[in-house]
């Protein structure tokens, strides 16, 4: 009968040796995920940063810091057209992201005889900035286990973009063109599945919807 508990003994601590054993080795390997995704994350803020001071170093090579340093900050005032340019057309353009120095994404789409690729051929300078606003949240009630109830919020944002044309010369506002983003989709329903607080966005606003606007300034018109 000793025998037979000794034996039992035996097991169940060996099954527990091993439990432990697997316990610490999932605890690794969260660890080591976990520790991997905050690399990737610090690597890829780095890059980020990298990648936005060649961007910017390469602008001031191309078009002089003056111009560079324009939409940082945008200039503020009331736009007229007074500020216009003078001579041939068309004005080529310069477009930056508002409070920087680097180009915006849409300067590559635009068409090449808008835009201006050297110093010497910027006639207006567009400031692009590109604001994020709540525009509803939505809460729902969970049960905890460690309280009464929780709440879950889920934001819906929605982009809005601002293009603010100056002349490049006297660095004055000529005019301004405001559109809203794509709607964000609407909350999901109140069911068990909504577990955490998360945000909802919505497309930014494309070229497209600003070049109808821009195209007379370009060509003078």
């Amino acid at each position: 009968m000793g025998n037979q508990q000794n034996l039992l003994d035996r097991i169940i601590d060996a099954v527990n040796a091993r439990q432990d054993r697997e316990r610490r080795q999932g605890c690794r390997f969260l660890v080591i995920v976990v520790s991997i995704f905050i690399v990737l994350a610090i690597v890829g803020v780095i890059i980020s940063a990298i990648l936005s001071a060649i961007e910017e170093a390469n602008v001031v090579k191309q078009y002089g810091d003056d111009i560079a340093s324009l939409c940082q900050p945008p200039p503020v005032g009331l736009d007229s057209l007074e500020n216009m340019p003078q001579g041939e057309t068309p004005y080529r353009i310069l477009l930056l992201d508002a409070g920087s120095k680097r180009r915006h994404d849409w300067f590559a789409q635009l068409p090449s005889t808008w835009r201006a690729e050297d110093e010497e051929a910027v006639a207006l300078v567009g400031c692009v900035e590109e604001e994020r606003e709540t525009i509803e949240t939505c809460t729902y009630e969970r049960a905890s286990a460690r309280s009464s109830t929780y709440t879950v919020r889920i934001e819906r944002q929605q982009f809005t973009t601002t293009l603010i044309l100056l002349n490049v010369d006297s660095g004055r506002r000529i005019a301004s063109h405001v559109v809203d983003g794509a709607s964000p989709r609407e909350c999901p329903a109140d069911d068990e599945s909504v577990t955490g607080s998360s945000t909802i966005v919505g497309e930014k606003a494309p070229l497209g919807d600003f070049a109808s606007w821009l195209e007379p300034f370009i060509f003078g018109d």
